[in-house]
Formats: structure tokens, C-alpha cells, sequence
């Protein structure tokens, strides 16, 4: 979004580039935090079903093609809380379940991606200027909650049993 808006208003190449390494920074921060809990084993919840049928197949990917549309159009509309609301309750929804999501987050955030831009394509004309930073913007500080909200927190006082306890001086 900021970089329609930074087509839109004609910025420079060096402006495209600042706004990509900002705001692709906690993209990749999170990437890395799905390869290390994939690695580390996870979550006892997780099911693993393989299933052949090709429903099965195309189903996430237009579940997650149609919420990046409904982003899209309350973009498009220009409602500031809605579109709140919406970014903190996407935050919320366990998108590890989703075997897409989960093997190929690239693609799964390329396809919600995809919906939105289809959608801000179609009505560009009816999209806010100035609204295209408050929409980024809140569509990262729900990005951030989430990636602050899942590291895990050491709580002062408690040791791992890995860590040797320091012997006390007499």
C-alpha cells in the first residue's frame, strides 16, 4: 500500500526503497520466527491430514483470497475502524492450522495479498489519497502486536534447567 501511495504521489527511487527494507523488515523477522518453531517441533495440536481431493487444495488458498479482498474493500471504503477491527481479529485467527500457511507462508501471504491488490485495482478510483498510509500503518502495528505478542517472554526468577546455577560467595 505504501508503495501505490509513494507511486502516486511520483516519490524517487530511493523513497521505494527505504519504505521496502521498512516495512519488509518484520515480514522477514516473523518468517524466521515460523522456520524456528517448525524446526523446534511446536505444537502438540497441530493435525497433520493428507487428503487428495482437489476441494481440499483450492479451499484455503480462496479462503485466504477472499479475506485479503474483504481488507481490500474496507481499504477501498475507507473506514478506519473497521478496518482496525478486522487486521486485530485476522491477528487473532490461528493461521498455523492451515497447512498452506504453515508449509508455504510465502505463498499463503502472496495470495492475501493478491485479493487486497485485485480489489484496490478495481476501485483505485474511488480510494482515499491520504488513506493508503493510515491503512499500512494500521495494517502493521497488528502485524507487529502479533509478532511481539507470539515471543516468548522469560519470566525474572526462573531458570531453565539447562543453565548451570551460579554458586553464591560466602
Amino acid at each position: 500500500m505504501m508503495n501505490t501511495w509513494l507511486f502516486m504521489v511520483h516519490a524517487s527511487l530511493l523513497a521505494y526503497l527505504l519504505m521496502t527494507i521498512l516495512l519488509l523488515s518484520p515480514a522477514l523477522l516473523s518468517m524466521l520466527r515460523i522456520r524456528r518453531a517448525k524446526s523446534e517441533g511446536g505444537d502438540a495440536l497441530l493435525v497433520h491430514v493428507k487428503t487428495d481431493t482437489g476441494i481440499s487444495n483450492i479451499g484455503w488458498p480462496i479462503v485466504l483470497l477472499m479475506t485479503g479482498s474483504s481488507l481490500g474493500l474496507l481499504i477501498v471504503l475507507g473506514s478506519t475502524v473497521l478496518l482496525g477491527v478486522f487486521a486485530i481479529g485476522c491477528s487473532m485467527v490461528p493461521w498455523y492450522r492451515i497447512r498452506l500457511c504453515r508449509e508455504r507462508p510465502v505463498w499463503a501471504g502472496l495470495i492475501m495479498c493478491g485479493g487486497g491488490a485485485i480489489v484496490i485495482a478495481i476501485y483505485r478510483h474511488y480510494v482515499g489519497f491520504m488513506f493508503l498510509p493510515l491503512a499500512a500503518w494500521i495494517l502493521g502495528v497488528a502485524a507487529l502486536s502479533v509478532l511481539l505478542g507470539s515471543t516468548p517472554k522469560k519470566l525474572p526468577g526462573k531458570q531453565s534447567e539447562q543453565a548451570d546455577p551460579v554458586p553464591a560467595e560466602p
